[in-house]
């Protein structure tokens, strides 16, 4: 099943692909074709390394234009990324109660222009994914790059490490 998954969603970065297979062209283009890279691009790498990233721990301390590309970006019709620590929809079965959010912040990275998003995604495999967003448009964040299934590290140096060393593979529609 996860290997359908990636599949499934390195092949929706394809526009032609995915419009055949029952994406809307708005859907296919909402996110930038990497390649099939398991790492950033070395100028990504160059700004994730120069020292002013800075961890963060909570989801508030998200910038609004960070927490709107995210919800794009995981096609939630409103931001929704669960703090550290607070229950969040870890498996594929579904309790009783209020809804929960199908992701989790374990931590994140900001820098003046630069919104990085290390979370766990829940589901029938639950897996941990990073997304970075380029803020240097005013008030807008782009997607820079993003991975998934890197494995769990504690800290920011160690992530953006595991990221430069290749790590993650690339996710895609339904596994952001």
């Amino acid at each position: 099943m996860r290997v359908a998954l990636l599949l499934c969603g390195m092949a929706l970065a394809a526009p032609s692909y995915a419009q055949g297979h029952g994406a809307s062209e708005a859907q296919a283009r909402v996110e930038p074709s990497f390649a099939d890279s398991t790492k950033p691009p070395q100028r990504e790498i160059d700004k994730l390394t120069s020292g002013s990233l800075v961890e963060i721990g909570k989801v508030e301390a998200l910038p609004a234009s960070c927490r709107e590309a995210f919800a794009k970006l995981t096609h939630e019709a409103a931001f929704a990324l669960a703090n550290p620590g607070q229950p969040y929809q870890a498996t594929d079965a579904i309790g009783p109660g209020q809804p929960l959010p199908w992701r989790r912040l374990i931590f994140g990275g900001l820098s003046r222009d630069r919104c990085l998003v290390y979370y766990e995604l829940g589901g029938i495999a639950a897996t941990q994914a990073v997304v970075v967003f380029d803020l240097s448009a005013a008030g807008k964040a782009t997607l820079s790059w993003g991975g998934v299934d890197g494995g769990r590290v504690p800290d920011l140096p160690s992530l953006v490490s595991r990221m430069a060393g290749g790590a993650f593979r690339q996710g895609g529609p339904g596994r952001w």
